[in-house]
């Protein structure tokens, strides 16, 4: 019966921590569809920053990240468009690279998210001036969030780790859950006999699965995927 208990207090602690997901508008070079009278992606009420964001504001970002993404301007630690897509060394070359918008700061204005497959670099704006505000290792693998959170994914071999996680506007994090599952026999399906964990402590399959549905979903062919992945814009393609 405690034990009972104490699942359903996590199921119900990450479903007040969490808000409703949003659906998102095709993407070009602006946000504007970002803007809060739009009604799209915001961050749990209970922890988001609360700041007053004017329209000058909006288009001042918007601005300068098409000048980053147009490398026409560098930023402060990590330079301008090519020395976060180009190899080392290899000037001819490029790594595939996508862009999308997504408030993750909370401050209500759209971070400029840059994935190039060796950097996951994301890039705010204050003061007139952008800056990097969160850069994430190329491993784990991390996947930006439609809500504003974000998700790391892990597997080796038999073990697959997952851990959501919501950031503040100092990037600092200020909640987090992680879910992870262990296949006691190697390279066998996963089953009944296997370890299963939520928040640290080992639940049951169907109890994982439950608790996990809002963070991942199976396709079609049968992959377990991370569920509201930001939608992103191609901006290079790999060249070799």
């Amino acid at each position: 019966m405690k034990s009972l208990v104490f699942m359903l207090g996590i199921l119900l602690l990450n479903l007040c921590a969490c808000s409703n997901l949003g659906n998102t508008t095709q993407m070009d070079n602006s946000f504007d569809f970002l803007q809060p009278d739009a009604g799209t992606v915001i961050q749990p009420a209970n922890i988001k920053q609360e700041i007053s964001i004017d329209s000058k504001e909006y288009e001042n970002a918007s601005e300068l990240y098409n000048q980053f993404l147009n490398g026409d301007i560098n930023i402060e630690s990590i330079g301008n468009i090519d020395d976060i897509t180009v190899p080392t060394g290899e000037p001819d070359r490029r790594f595939r690279t996508e862009y999308a918008y997504q408030d993750s700061s909370g401050d209500g204005i759209p971070e400029l998210h840059i994935n190039s497959g060796r950097y996951y670099t994301i890039i705010s704006y204050r003061d007139d001036e952008l800056f990097v505000w969160k850069s994430l290792n190329p491993y784990p693998y991390y996947y930006g969030l439609k809500d504003g959170a974000f998700m790391s994914y892990d597997a080796r071999q038999s073990f697959v780790y997952y851990r959501y996680f919501i950031l503040n506007y100092s990037g600092d994090t200020i909640f987090e859950v992680s879910f992870s599952k262990n296949e006691k026999e190697r390279y066998q399906v996963l089953d009944k006999i296997d370890e299963y964990t939520f928040d640290g402590v080992t639940v049951t399959k169907e109890i994982w699965e439950g608790l996990t549905e809002r963070y991942l979903y199976t396709d079609e062919e049968g992959i377990e995927r991370v569920r509201n992945e930001i939608e992103w814009t191609v901006l290079f393609e790999d060249t070799k």
